[in-house]
């Protein structure tokens, strides 16, 4: 989404650049409002469900206004990430069974600022007797948040979102070398000790991963 937020058109610029480095096929969907957005998705996902063979990943990356669990639409309008991730889960889209599915979460996740703090210098069972293999719904998921859960995101109106531009600069230094948590690793790292302020008052931020993934990933 666009619509008010100053910045948003560098960050699509940033991430059709990477994504054309990483080797992606891309389709872009602007300034969408719920229905169209889910049928965007539902699209995307059923061509893939088609072309199944053919595919290494799929990466969707949704950059809005947000709260805890949710995108915003340019009308203001919500939709449930839980949604979008459901329809790519192993049931609902068989193609990207055993297949790496990355999101790339840029909104924020609420309204909380964190201005940093001052530092000193039983066992289970197995089951092995299925004969037919079994996966969870959910399985090899990485979604990255630019964010802590209920805490805002950061966009510069000129430069674009903090977590895109830092991606694209750890991409343009390193490439291909690290391992997709490793890679965002880095990134975090960066954000993490980099300095900002909103309103005049300081904010820091850190990134949040949650990977499911069965193998590793390299772009």
């Amino acid at each position: 989404v666009k619509k008010n937020r100053p910045g948003a058109h560098q960050d699509v610029l940033l991430m059709k650049d990477w994504l054309n480095e990483c080797k992606f096929e891309e389709t872009l969907c602007i300034d969408p409002d719920k229905m169209d957005l889910l049928e965007k998705i539902t699209s995307f996902r059923d061509e893939l469900n088609e072309i199944k063979d053919n595919i290494g990943c799929c990466l969707v990356t949704l950059m809005s206004h947000g709260e805890e669990g949710f995108i915003k639409m340019k009308d203001g309008e919500k939709v449930s990430l839980e949604d979008i991730f459901e329809m790519f889960n192993n049931k609902n889209c068989p193609a990207l069974q055993e297949k790496p599915k990355i999101f790339i979460i840029q909104a924020c996740r609420g309204e909380r600022r964190d201005s940093g703090v001052e530092t000193d210098d039983e066992p289970m069972d197995l089951d092995d007797g299925s004969e037919k293999k079994r996966l969870p719904t959910f399985s090899d998921y990485f979604i990255i948040y630019p964010t802590q859960a209920d805490h805002v995101a950061l966009r510069d109106p000129r430069t674009g979102s903090v977590m895109i531009k830092e991606m694209t600069e750890v991409f343009k230094q390193y490439g291909n070398k690290w391992h997709l948590a490793d890679f965002f690793t880095i990134v975090n790292n960066r954000v993490v000790h980099r300095d900002f302020s909103l309103y005049n008052k300081p904010v820091k931020i850190s990134l949040v991963m949650e990977s499911t993934l069965t193998k590793f990933v390299y772009f």
